[in-house]
């Protein structure tokens, strides 16, 4: 085995992994698999909620899918009779989407969408509606488009979707 099979076998916390997941870069496709998620956002698991993005425009919107495993640390608790993905967790998954989109439009060398460094936070979230049960073996596509933008802050209006069907919709807004 090469001593990078043997780091890599170690688990997703080396820092070669971590380091081969920064700097994401978009060639001609608009997608980013798992370790360039992992190169823009500072959530890991179980925390890190987004599989696949699989649109991006930069400083604008994003469409991802979240797939949902049985064997996900919140269905212990939520319920054990009768396992229902957490809304505030679906919530937190379209604010961590929110996040690539202002992470990427900084990276890009072009105007960023909001003045300022450092990481984004979730700073609100307005008008959610729970629609529909999200449950093991769903797959969640995720879309979230910016509204709005001023003085640090950035408003985005999404919804996670399982099979066509609204599951959660809302908008909610990221300091940086």
């Amino acid at each position: 085995m090469t001593t990078r099979a043997m780091t890599a076998s170690r688990g997703p916390e080396t820092s070669e992994l971590d380091a081969r997941a920064s700097a994401p870069t978009l060639s001609s496709a608009s997608t980013l698999d798992c370790d360039e998620i992992r190169g823009l956002l500072p959530h890991r698991w179980p925390f890190l909620l987004i599989d696949r993005v699989i649109e991006v425009t930069p400083g604008e919107e994003a469409t991802a899918i979240k797939n949902v495993a049985a064997n996900e640390p919140c269905f212990a608790g939520h319920f054990p009779e009768r396992s229902i993905m957490p809304g505030v967790l679906l919530i937190e998954a379209l604010a961590q989407l929110g996040g690539i989109v202002v992470a990427m439009a900084r990276q890009k060398e072009r105007e960023p969408v909001v003045k300022g460094s450092g990481r984004a936070y979730l700073a609100s979230v307005h008008r959610v509606r729970f629609r529909h049960l999200v449950v093991p073996g769903d797959q969640v596509v995720m879309h979230v488009s910016r509204s709005h933008t001023s003085a640090g802050l950035v408003e985005f209006r999404g919804d996670a979707r399982v099979n066509g069907t609204v599951a959660v919709s809302g908008s909610f807004v990221i300091a940086v």
